[in-house]
C-alpha cells in the first residue's frame, strides 16, 4: 500500500451490532473528511461489503474473538503485526475489548499512537467473576501504554478513573451518535416488542423470555443467533405458553423496516456499555425499555421516554412492557420524549466533530 494511511480501525466484531456499525460510519465519515483510512475487523459479518462497496480498505481476521484464546489471540495479534508494518498507519482506533488490548500493545510497542474507545468495559457487574478478575488486571497494565480513552458513556469514564486510575485528562466521553431514522418509522403494530442483540450471555435472552410469558406480547428478535437452535430451546422451554409469538429474524440487512412496526424495543442486558439499539428506537420515536447497566440510564429517563428496571427481574420487566403497550397515553408521551432526547444526545454529527477533534490532536505534525 503506497499511500500513507492516517487511521486503521480496529474491532471484534463485524457483525451488525452497535460497535461495528459505529466503526462502520466512523470510517466512511473520515473518508469523507479526506483522511485514508483502512479498517479490520474480527468474524464473518456484513460490515465487510458495506465498507468494500464504499471503497474502503477492509481486513478480514477471523481469529479475532471476543472470548479469550491464547491460541486465537495469538494468531490475531500477530496478524494485526504484520498489517501495522505493513501500512504503517499515523494513529490507531481501537474499538472494544479484545481489538483494544491488541492495538494497544502493537501501538505502544511500533511508537505508534492509539485511541481506544471502551464500548463498555470488559470487567464489572454482571460479568462471570474469573473473567472480571482477569480482565480489570490486564487493563490495569495497559493504562500505561494507551495514549488516550473515549468512553461511549459517563458511566464508563467514572469506573476507568476510579477502578483503573486513569488521569481524567487521558479519558473523555463521547456519547454514541447515530444517523437519524426517523424516516424509517411506520405505524406501530399493536402489543409487539423487539429486541436487536445477539444471541449470548450479556444479553440475557432467559430474562426477556421469562417476561412475555402468559401475555399477549408478540416478540421480534434480531442480531446474530437468535435464529439458533439453542435461543429456540431456551424460548420453548422459559416461554412455552407464547412461543408462538415469537419471531426468530437472525441477523437481518432491513432491521430498522423491521424494528420500526415495534411499540417498544427492550433491551435484557446484564451488562452494556451504551447500546445504540436504544439510541436508534429512540430516533424513530420508539419508547425503550432496558435494565439498568453501564450507560443505559443516560438513554432512557425512567418514566419520561422509556423504563429502566433491575438486571435479571423478568416480572418487572413484564410490567413496564404491558404499560406501553396497553396505555396509548403512555405510549405517545414516551415516544415524544424519545425523539426530543436523541435530538438533544445523539446525533452522528455531534459525535463526529468531537471525535474528529481528537484524531487532529494526534494527527498533526505527525
Amino acid at each position: 500500500m503506497n499511500e500513507k494511511v492516517d487511521i486503521f480501525y480496529i474491532s471484534t466484531n463485524s457483525d451488525l451490532s452497535g460497535a461495528p456499525q459505529y466503526v462502520r460510519d466512523l470510517a466512511l465519515a473520515s473518508k469523507k473528511a479526506g483522511y485514508s483510512v483502512v479498517a479490520s475487523f474480527g468474524g464473518h459479518g456484513q460490515i465487510f461489503g458495506q465498507l468494500k462497496s464504499a471503497g474502503i480498505p477492509v481486513l478480514k481476521i477471523p481469529a479475532l474473538k471476543s472470548c479469550l484464546n491464547p491460541i486465537y489471540d495469538l494468531i490475531s495479534f500477530s496478524y494485526l503485526l504484520i498489517v501495522i508494518l505493513c501500512i504503517r498507519p499515523r494513529l490507531i482506533h481501537c474499538h472494544s475489548s479484545k481489538a483494544g488490548m491488541h492495538g494497544r500493545v502493537l501501538g505502544a510497542l511500533l511508537g505508534i499512537p492509539v485511541i481506544f474507545t471502551v464500548h463498555g468495559w470488559g470487567f464489572g457487574s454482571g460479568r462471570k467473576k474469573h473473567i472480571d478478575f482477569l480482565i480489570r488486571n490486564i487493563e490495569k497494565i495497559l493504562v500505561k501504554v494507551t495514549d488516550f480513552y473515549i468512553t461511549v458513556s459517563d458511566c464508563d469514564r467514572n469506573n476507568g478513573i476510579e477502578a483503573l486510575g486513569i488521569n481524567s485528562t487521558k479519558i473523555s466521553t463521547v456519547h454514541v451518535g447515530i444517523k437519524d431514522l426517523k424516516l424509517h418509522k411506520i405505524k406501530s403494530e399493536p402489543n409487539t416488542v423487539a429486541m436487536i442483540a445477539r444471541f449470548a450471555y450479556q444479553k440475557d435472552h432467559a430474562t426477556l423470555f421469562k417476561s412475555i410469558e402468559g401475555t399477549n406480547l408478540k416478540l421480534i428478535l434480531i442480531g446474530s443467533g437468535t435464529n439458533s437452535i439453542e435461543c429456540k430451546k431456551l424460548a420453548i422451554q422459559l416461554c412455552p405458553n407464547n412461543y408462538k409469538n415469537i419471531i426468530f429474524m437472525g441477523e437481518v440487512e432491513n432491521v430498522y423496516e423491521i424494528v420500526s412496526k415495534a411499540m417498544v424495543t427492550v433491551l435484557s442486558s446484564k451488562y452494556e456499555g451504551l447500546p445504540a439499539a436504544l439510541i436508534e428506537a429512540q430516533s424513530m420515536g420508539i419508547p425503550t425499555v432496558a435494565s439498568n447497566v453501564g450507560g443505559i440510564s443516560e438513554i432512557i429517563d425512567h418514566g419520561i421516554n422509556g423504563y429502566i428496571f433491575p438486571s435479571g427481574d423478568h416480572e418487572n420487566l413484564r410490567r413496564c412492557l404491558i404499560k406501553i403497550t396497553e396505555s396509548k397515553y403512555i405510549y405517545d408521551i414516551f415516544s415524544k420524549e424519545a425523539r426530543i432526547s436523541f435530538e438533544k444526545k445523539f446525533k452522528f454529527e455531534d459525535s463526529l466533530r468531537k471525535i474528529f477533534g481528537f484524531y487532529e490532536i494526534f494527527l498533526t505534525d505527525k
